[in-house]
């Protein structure tokens, strides 16, 4: 098989995978170890210790480290092995390849060969051709993936071929129901249009609906009402949506986390792009700005805004379209008195690069489902009438 060159070249891909690594490896546990042990994969190794952590935990979290981690300073780690590990120029942009395309997910296995699995992306519905930087252990994990069973693993790319890396997790046929709730369902951004253009157009397409229905409903893109009626408000859009989508069975709204009970108003806020959110004292928030307040409860509670990860940037851009002498004046006192430093009030972008990384890479809340995960999101029967409101059986319409 032409493939099998991969591994027979001198300085193949599959080497060059294998010896990278490795590499990584040692230099993580050398001058890393305490900086894992303070991350999330850390952490959540270190909490299993007394329970069922094993060599295989070891090797899952370590991987994701090297991969997805950052170190105490917040510099992510691949840039670190990059800057002080003895590694020449192609290993170089080889990590630079896995810090920007590199990523974990589950894969429904197509075809197994000798060196590779034919494999689709459950979560953004791509197809790839993984293969094993060790072929013998390879073609021995593979005995655990037969087609139509599924796996979960990172995976990352040398010259334009993909390898597993770390842990393979591999389970059986019939595992769907388990895979959308753990992981579909709650797949958002990258995760769930990942080498997928045609996957996004859709959801801005769909995503654009749902903010006109929004609209339709209530009459702005943003809602502030008291906590108390906050939950019939989302049915009552939840309401609209299910006319507009022609869901005979109705959509249901989500649950309110508990912890907004404690809010006095709770803002329900539609963005074209980005779609729905809700946030705790949002009346507040929109007041601060409105009146250019900057009490010390004040900056403390925008500070709170600025660093909770959950709070997108566009409700910052917003106070500042509508109110930009006060949204200056306001973050101006709120970040300067927080730390002592002065931040770029004047420059919106570098602002959000600051407080919400990331904030520039958006995408739509909306998640286009395909056909074979769409029945545990309806909870349908093979005998249930098709969620898309045709009168025909499931199984005889989009369950076929």
């Amino acid at each position: 098989m032409a493939s099998l060159e991969l591994f027979s070249k001198k300085s193949s891909p599959a080497e060059l995978a294998a010896e990278l690594k490795s590499k990584c490896l040692e230099h993580a546990v050398k001058h890393l170890g305490d900086d894992f042990w303070q991350f999330e994969f850390g952490q959540e190794l270190a909490a299993k210790a007394n329970m069922l952590a094993d060599e295989r935990d070891w090797i899952r979290q370590m991987d994701n480290y090297i991969l997805f981690g950052e170190t105490e300073n917040g510099q992510k780690v691949l840039d670190e092995i990059i800057a002080n590990a003895r590694l020449n120029a192609e290993e170089k942009e080889t990590l630079k390849q896995w810090r920007e395309q590199a990523f974990p997910s589950i894969f429904e296995i197509k075809e197994v060969e000798a060196d590779k699995i034919k494999a689709l992306d459950a979560l953004a519905e791509v197809d790839y051709e993984i293969y094993f930087n060790d072929l013998a252990k390879g073609q021995e994990a593979a005995k655990n993936m037969p087609p139509g069973s599924f796996v979960q693993t990172n995976i990352l790319p040398v010259n334009n071929i993909w390898f597993f890396s770390g842990l393979q997790i591999a389970l059986p046929q019939g595992s769907e129901p388990a895979i959308f709730q753990a992981y579909v369902a709650k797949a958002t951004g990258r995760l769930a249009f990942r080498n997928n253009p045609e996957k996004l157009k859709r959801a801005l397409e769909a995503q654009k609906k749902h903010y006109q229905v929004f609209v339709d409903t209530f009459g702005a893109d943003e809602l502030i009402v008291p906590t108390n009626r906050a939950q019939e408000k989302l049915r009552e859009y939840y309401d609209n949506l299910a006319v507009n989508f022609s869901r005979s069975g109705g959509i249901t709204a989500p649950q309110l986390p508990k912890d907004f009970q404690e809010a006095e108003t709770i803002g329900i806020v539609m963005h074209a792009q980005e779609g729905q959110h809700e946030f705790r004292d949002y009346g507040k928030f929109v007041k601060i700005f409105e009146a250019g307040d900057i009490s010390k409860k004040s900056r403390e509670f925008i500070m709170d805004y600025l660093e909770d990860e959950s709070t997108p940037a566009f409700i910052f851009k917003r106070m500042k379209e509508r109110h930009p002498e006060n949204f200056h004046k306001v973050m101006l006192e709120t970040t300067a008195r927080a730390d002592k430093r002065l931040y770029p009030v004047d420059d919106f972008d570098r602002l959000m690069d600051i407080f919400k990384p990331g904030w520039r890479e958006t995408y739509p809340a909306v998640i286009p489902l395909n056909q074979r995960f769409e029945k545990y999101y309806y909870n349908l029967g093979r005998n249930d009438l098709c969620y898309c409101g045709s009168g025909k059986k499931f199984k005889k319409c989009h369950g076929r």
